[in-house]
């Protein structure tokens, strides 16, 4: 009769929601971790058309952006562990300052720098192969420079 008691009250710990013990966590070493790429752009109106090194992207920034020629300019790629950091940095002194923000999804800060100074400073919330677009306004030389980062 004791052993059955037992038992049942066993029974009732285990299957009454909120007194079970809580599941297992995941490993730690599961962490996630985000590969970066980054291509730097040169993008005017000077009836040039569109690189061939561009032309997955084509399409997108002749709608997106009031320019009619982009230029390849730079390309490099990064992979930031989760919460980490990274740089990466194209000729012409532009670099790009990562930070993974943690959580769901790809949340990046982001910090292009020419030199010193400081051209954009954002945070972008991508979508996995989907291209998130930086555009430094009011260049002044009738080419602006464009970064394509593409997050997976």
């Amino acid at each position: 009769m004791r052993t059955r008691l037992i038992l049942a009250l066993a029974t009732l710990v285990l299957a009454a929601p909120g007194l079970a013990a809580p599941a297992p966590k995941a490993a730690k070493g599961a962490a996630r971790a985000v590969s970066v790429q980054a291509i730097l752009i040169t993008a005017s109106n000077q009836q040039g058309g569109v690189d061939r090194k561009l032309a997955a992207y084509a399409e997108n920034l002749k709608r997106n952006l009031p320019f009619d020629t982009f230029r390849f300019a730079a390309e490099d790629r990064t992979t930031l562990p989760e919460g980490g950091r990274a740089t990466i940095t194209f000729a012409g002194d532009h670099r790009l300052e990562l930070e993974d923000s943690p959580g769901g999804g790809i949340r990046l800060k982001v910090f292009w720098l020419t030199g010193p100074d400081v051209v954009i400073s954002t945070t972008l919330t991508l979508q996995a192969g989907v291209p998130g677009v930086l555009v430094r306004r009011g260049a002044g030389s009738g080419e602006v420079p464009v970064v394509l980062l593409i997050a997976r």
